[in-house]
């Protein structure tokens, strides 16, 4: 199921015609806002995810199982929004890479927070 999103996700971006990302024409001002609205647009899918897993039928899905269906459908939102958004392949591997090492770093710093079983 994770390869078939993956090559969903690879064939969105692969597909995105050749435009500039409008976040690397914009001025100062635009890219504070943005900021403010990748925090904003986060927070409110987070909280729409939760919302789900409370509420679904399916509630009874382990933590784990739970995180991973909201993984995969934010994988799949995020090929739409690169699409969208024109956002390149490798634009897109290289958020993905970043944001996975700033989840990592939070995960280190936060003692509190559940740790990934190995």
């Amino acid at each position: 199921m994770v390869d078939e999103v993956v090559g969903e996700m690879t064939l969105a971006v692969r597909n995105t015609p050749p435009l500039p990302r409008p976040s690397r024409s914009e001025d100062d001002l635009e890219l504070a806002a943005f900021d403010d609205l990748i925090d904003e647009i986060g927070q409110t899918i987070t909280q729409s995810a939760l919302f789900v897993l409370e509420k679904h039928p399916a509630k009874q899905v382990s933590r784990e199982l739970g995180s991973e269906a909201a993984m995969l459908a934010a994988l799949k939102f995020a090929a739409l929004a690169a699409y969208t958004g024109h956002v390149g392949l490798n634009d897109a591997q290289d958020e993905l890479q970043m944001a996975m090492g700033e989840v990592m770093r939070n995960m280190r710093a936060s003692p509190e927070l559940p740790r990934r079983r190995a």
